[in-house]
């Protein structure tokens, strides 16, 4: 989920916070000599679990002047969401000048789930040196959970990348020991590679997984968390769903599970006793519940990400769209800000994206405000099909977890979660 949110607002331009003057993004005047190192090269969880970042920069007879940015850092296994490290303030440790030249803001899915940290606010830099001169950046971090078995233990500093293909990538490890935590990894039965099924009311549904490392006849408790409900009644309740036992080989296979309450439920599992592990919950995907017709909302839709499975109406249309709703800022036809965490609605059919400020009133959905496009030269560019479609407005609605969008002349787009 990080990964794709960012990757939109840098597209959109809707997410960058611009707090200077643009740096010599176009014309780097870049360090002869870079290197990163953790200070201390190792942590310890939950004991000692802060360090440094520590970039030292050399610059050559002409000085420099570039920028550069610490990302998020994966756990590394795909069933793992989040971060592992916290990201803080850069300092300064010797000559130069370092200023945040923006900012790089994004909110979680309403449905997600995740260890450790999110990464929200990524700052990119700018610094000046003088020629033939050294400095060192500095940054706090810190450990934000248990390790976990196959995760990354590296930090990554990119230098150059806003706008650009990087100059240069630096790499450090760092050691992690201390509490170790445990993967619970886990699949929907019958379900394919996305981790989110949809069930009526009732309907059953298991679970089957194993842990990571494999853990023998440990009880392990599932929970759902209701994130999206219907606006009638009260909110439905967290519930812990079944305890299950692993095998001798840390495998398990719950018994049919059911909710009734018509929601999203985002599925959680933690061990029962911990022991010498840490008691962290794993995520384990979302089911929806409900094939009620509704009509779709903002906040029904935002923070989502949608892909067609199918594209019906008259004219050269695309064969696949995706749509992605998150937070931004947005703009009025005068390009005066209108709201700083607007929402924002990003198009992508095949090839230019689209994307800019929105609304859905009485169900429907439609662009407002001016609408930003990428200028890819493509030979059979056919976004303009949905995207003129979409500045009128289109009828949406939720069947279940599936997005339909429909209009005049027999219009008829469906679009399932991305997964």
């Amino acid at each position: 989920m990080i990964r794709k949110i960012f990757s939109i607002v840098s597209l959109a331009v809707v997410g960058v916070l611009p707090l200077a003057a643009t740096a010599s993004a176009d014309d780097p005047v870049l360090p002869v000599e870079s290197s990163l190192r953790a200070e201390p090269d190792g942590v310890t969880w939950p004991s000692a679990s802060e360090f440094t970042y520590r970039m030292t920069v050399l610059s050559g007879p002409d000085g420099a002047d570039f920028s550069f940015h610490f990302p998020h850092r994966p756990w590394g296994p795909a069933d793992v969401g989040g971060t592992p490290f916290s990201t803080g303030n850069a300092v300064l440790e010797g000559p130069g000048e370092l200023k945040i030249e923006s900012a790089l803001v994004a909110d979680p899915s309403p449905t997600s789930c995740f260890r450790g940290g999110f990464g929200s606010t990524l700052n990119f830099y700018r610094l000046t040196m003088e020629p033939n001169s050294q400095t060192t950046v500095t940054m706090p971090s810190r450990l934000l959970a248990a390790p976990v078995a196959g995760m990354d233990k590296s930090i990554e500093a990119v230098i150059g990348g806003m706008g650009s293909a990087p100059s240069a990538v630096l790499k450090a490890p760092i050691a992690i020991g201390g509490t170790q935590g445990v993967r619970i990894v886990s699949r929907f039965v019958g379900a394919n590679r996305h981790s989110q099924i949809t069930r009526r009311p009732g309907e059953a549904f298991r679970i089957t997984g194993r842990t990571v490392p494999a853990l023998k006849n440990r009880m392990l408790s599932f929970r759902a968390e209701p994130r999206f409900w219907s606006a009638t009644g009260g909110p439905p309740r967290n519930r812990v769903l079944t305890t299950v036992k692993t095998d001798a080989e840390g495998r398990f296979r719950t018994v049919a599970l059911r909710l009734s309450k018509t929601a999203s439920w985002v599925l959680t599992s933690r061990l029962v006793k911990p022991g010498s592990f840490d008691p962290s919950a794993s995520c384990n995907g979302t089911v929806e519940i409900g094939r009620k017709t509704e009509r779709a909302t903002v906040r029904t839709l935002d923070g989502r990400d949608f892909v067609s499975t199918s594209v019906k109406g008259p004219g050269a249309k695309p064969r696949k769209i995706e749509l992605s709703f998150f937070r931004g800022t947005t703009y009025d036809e005068n390009m005066k800000v209108i709201s700083r965490n607007g929402p924002i609605m990003i198009l992508n059919a095949g090839c230019n994206k689209v994307g800019g400020g929105y609304e859905v009133r009485r169900g429907r959905l439609r662009w407002i405000g001016p609408v930003a496009s990428t200028a890819m030269g493509c030979s059979d560019d056919r976004t303009g099909w949905i995207s003129s479609r979409l500045m009128k407005g289109l009828t949406a609605r939720f069947v279940g977890e599936t997005l339909l969008l429909t209009g005049k002349r027999g219009i008829r787009i469906r679009l399932k979660p991305a997964g």
